[in-house]
């Protein structure tokens, strides 16, 4: 969990313009991917993921 809390620093503080879905920290930004550009705050910083995540329900 330690990792998610650090991810709640990059996200903005408005909880209508959060992604929606679950998320994940999958480490720290050292780079940006290939095709991408990397915001200079998020270099070297954990990043969240959102993950959508489809449930069925029980049956």
């Amino acid at each position: 969990m330690g990792d998610l809390a650090a991810a709640q620093d990059v996200l903005p503080a408005d909880p209508d313009r959060r992604p929606r879905g679950r998320g994940r920290a999958t480490g720290t930004l050292d780079r940006a991917p290939l095709g991408m550009r990397a915001p200079r705050p998020l270099i070297g910083r954990y990043v969240r993921i959102v993950v959508e995540a489809e449930l069925e329900p029980p049956s």
